[in-house]
């Protein structure tokens, strides 16, 4: 199954035991715990929130986010309603909170095929819009915002009235705290400046800005009643004033009487921070805010993770496509040692990129612009091909 091919939510439905019945007995406290180990709450996904699901695919941190996104989305639903009207629900629940009108909706999700607008519909909160950079890092911020759908869709399940104003409210008030917890910073850097602006960018409900942030004393706490609310609010402010990989105690203050605020444990936010600090000693180096210093390289890191993705994907086609050309396959070899002229390499980037025209997947490569991986292609193809391959030019 790939979430970034069309059809992978049926092949979910088919094979995963989702939507026919409830796939686990987890009530909504143990959900959310088991969405906070696999990075969901963080907005660094490093695992799938259902281990049932086999796979021999290596997954991005984009399609765990959808994965984690739609199976808690469906297990919330499960948890209250035992009709197999998963699907159809959920895209109600996002033709409410996305339009601005109803001729809008009507015509993003008139679809016969259920799966295939909610495939749609779960590309664009998990892809984030802009420019290549921008989304680099936003997808931080956006993807940790994601479980606010959760909550959401758990009220508008019980009162589909309340929803538009829940939403803002809890929102607004989110960002708000996360805005006053960086403050408490004794320095700020750039980041804390970057980290707010992408906040603000990835509102989905209303619009905000800093000028209008309310003081800790002002801000209505009346959405802030479940268990899991309470919990996500306070993850994610540890999250926002760990980005330095210190938690003062000024900081540390202002966690500890927010959550007494909101009627959560002492014992809850200490939690919460051992669990964090394990989580990022554990998956560092996949952690967007701790490597901002370098957006270039960052960039480039994250490319070249999900282009390898992608040729491994597609080995068998490729390496039948590449044994087939031989002039291709000769110059491939003599790239491994040595240096091939300007001539050659222009012939290996046009006849590999005839070769990416013909598997849809890799089309993409093949566009406007493609020529700047050309290198990271190169340099993993040796590995695709058979042994043989590099052996042969040791003689």
């Amino acid at each position: 199954m790939n979430p970034s091919s069309q059809g992978w939510i049926s092949k979910l439905k088919a094979h995963s035991g989702l939507f026919f019945g409830k796939a686990k007995e987890w009530n909504n406290h143990e959900l959310y715990f088991h969405l906070l180990q696999t990075g969901f709450v963080y907005g660094t996904n490093v695992s799938c929130v259902n281990s049932d699901i086999e796979t021999e695919l290596t997954y991005s941190q984009e399609e765990l986010a959808k994965l984690n996104l739609v199976y808690a989305l469906i297990q919330m639903y499960q948890s209250k309603y035992d009709d197999g009207e998963a699907i159809s629900q959920i895209i109600d629940f996002y033709t409410q909170i996305t339009s601005t009108s109803k001729s809008k909706s009507n015509h993003l999700f008139s679809s016969k095929n259920k799966s295939a607008d909610l495939e749609k519909i779960i590309q664009n909160r998990v892809e984030p819009k802009g420019g290549l950079l921008q989304k680099n890092f936003s997808k931080l911020i956006t993807n940790a915002m994601l479980f606010i759908d959760v909550l959401c869709f758990e009220v508008w399940l019980e009162e589909p009235t309340k929803l538009k104003q829940f939403a803002v409210q809890l929102e607004g008030n989110i960002i708000n705290l996360v805005y006053l917890a960086i403050q408490e910073k004794t320095e700020l850097g750039k980041f804390e400046e970057l980290i707010m602006e992408l906040l603000q960018s990835s509102l989905r409900y209303e619009k905000k800005n800093q000028n209008e942030m309310l003081a800790f004393d002002e801000i209505e706490f009346e959405p802030f009643k479940s268990y899991s609310i309470k919990k996500y609010i306070v993850d994610l402010i540890c999250m926002a004033i760990y980005s330095d990989e210190i938690i003062e105690v000024i900081e540390s203050e202002f966690v500890y009487r927010l959550a007494q605020k909101i009627n959560l444990e002492k014992t809850e936010v200490d939690a919460s921070i051992v669990e964090l600090q394990s989580f990022v000693k554990n998956n560092k180096s996949k952690i967007v805010y701790f490597n901002y210093k370098n957006p270039l390289q960052n960039f480039y890191n994250r490319t070249q993770r999900n282009t390898l993705v992608l040729l491994k994907r597609n080995k068998k086609r490729l390496i039948q496509e590449i044994m087939e050309s031989k002039e291709l396959f000769y110059l491939l070899k003599e790239s491994t040692y040595r240096n091939l002229t300007d001539v050659e390499k222009q012939k290996v980037k046009d006849q590999l990129f005839d070769i990416f025209k013909s598997i849809p997947s890799l089309a993409i490569f093949a566009l406007p612009g493609g020529g700047i991986l050309l290198p990271i292609i190169i340099r993993f193809i040796p590995q695709l091909l058979p042994s043989s391959f590099n052996e042969n030019n040791k003689n």
